[in-house]
């Protein structure tokens, strides 16, 4: 929906403006449609970068505001931090994250742009993932075994892992990703991977 969104909106002015054109007593009006067809071409572009629905929409759940984004996406999983909450969708077998900032009344849209890779660790097969979004400034860990082995995991802050199983071809192993909110993703955080502590580095 994001999409079609400025797609019908520029479509729409370009149609209104083309219509204004070929009524005008304008000279070269081939050229300048052309010049209007490039213009509606980059302000697609650029309203794609800005979610300018914020202003007047209020998200109920932010499910429905990661599927305005992402319309052929099936919600997987849902973590609630503080100020946002991470949704986890899935698209032809592959993980989507978006972070969705929390409104007084609800859940506003997202952009991929304000989330950031903040801090990683690989700790053997385990990869160690820390995002945060620069805005809320809410930080989400991923934890994943690429060998598909159990990973028994607990931090200094007790946060809730949830484990979103992986279908994979291979039926002895149980391959999955855990997700939690963290609040804070500084020095004092401390993480036990399989009885060994973790330093995640930036």
């Amino acid at each position: 929906m994001f999409g079609f969104v400025r797609l019908l909106l520029a479509l729409l002015v370009f149609a209104v403006a083309f219509i204004c054109i070929r009524k005008s007593g304008i000279k070269r009006k081939r050229a300048v449609t052309l010049v209007l067809a490039c213009t509606a071409v980059i302000t697609v572009s650029l309203s794609m970068l800005i979610p300018f629905e914020n202003a007047f929409v209020t998200f109920q759940t932010p499910e429905s505001a990661f599927q305005y984004i992402n319309m052929k996406t099936k919600v997987k999983l849902t973590v609630d931090g503080k100020n946002s909450s991470l949704v986890v969708g899935e698209k032809g077998n592959v993980n989507q994250y978006l972070i969705i900032p929390k409104a007084a009344d609800g859940w506003k849209l997202g952009r991929g742009a304000d989330t950031k890779i903040i801090k990683s660790e690989r700790v053997g097969s385990v990869s160690v993932c820390v995002y945060q979004h620069q805005k809320t400034e809410d930080c989400y860990i991923t934890v994943f075994d690429t060998e598909g082995e159990p990973v028994d995991l607990h931090d200094n802050y007790k946060s809730v892992f949830t484990c979103l199983p992986k279908e994979t071809v291979f039926p002895d192993k149980e391959y999955g990703t855990y997700y939690a909110y963290i609040p804070y993703a500084d020095g004092e955080y401390q993480l036990t991977v399989n009885g060994n502590n973790v330093t995640l580095s930036e």
